[in-house]
């Protein structure tokens, strides 16, 4: 939701749908054209007035859709983050660099292979880390989390510090699958 007061309501605002549709273009480009956008180089060939648009709209709606699901002080990060590319020109020393015109920024953000939103942390979350969410509901659902939390019971629950051991014990050996 919106807002903290909003999560009782369990339907979507139309904000909420104006949002979920208009993140579908943005992403929807970038999969139909990824050819043509691997083909152009980037910084050189600037892009087109459609990918300027879409680009602005994806950035605009991934920070928003991190600050309803993660939090308000990482996107305010990002925010941050994105204006000193807009601003680098003016700041002093080591903050300096040289003007980066809109274009330059979209290029960043959006379409350059391996960067902005499809970076390589992007990758990373799609391909790896849902396998290890996917194997934790797995292992939950066939009762291994509690196999490993009687053994280290088993192992360390009459030793002092028995709990606390106990837990490190049954995470160590879930973490070594």
């Amino acid at each position: 939701p919106a807002r903290r007061g909003a999560a009782a309501s369990p339907r979507p605002t139309a904000l909420d749908w104006t949002f979920a549709v208009l993140a579908i273009p943005p992403h929807l480009y970038v999969l139909l054209y990824a050819r043509d956008i691997l083909d152009r180089t980037p910084f050189i060939d600037p892009p087109t007035a459609l990918e300027l648009a879409l680009g602005t709209v994806a950035t605009i709606l991934v920070i928003e859709a991190t600050r309803r699901a993660l939090s308000a002080t990482l996107a305010v990060l990002v925010g941050l983050g994105i204006l000193y590319l807009f601003t680098c020109h003016l700041l002093p020393g080591i903050w300096y660099y040289r003007p980066l015109p809109y274009a330059h920024v979209v290029d960043i953000l959006y379409l350059v292979n391996n960067s902005g939103l499809y970076g390589f942390l992007t990758g990373i979350s799609a391909g790896i880390v849902i396998l290890f969410i996917a194997f934790g509901a797995v292992a939950q659902a066939s009762g291994l989390g509690e196999l490993f939390h009687k053994l280290g019971l088993i192992l360390a629950g009459r030793y002092a510090g028995g709990p606390a051991t106990l837990e490190v014990i049954g995470s160590a050996m879930f973490g070594t699958i």
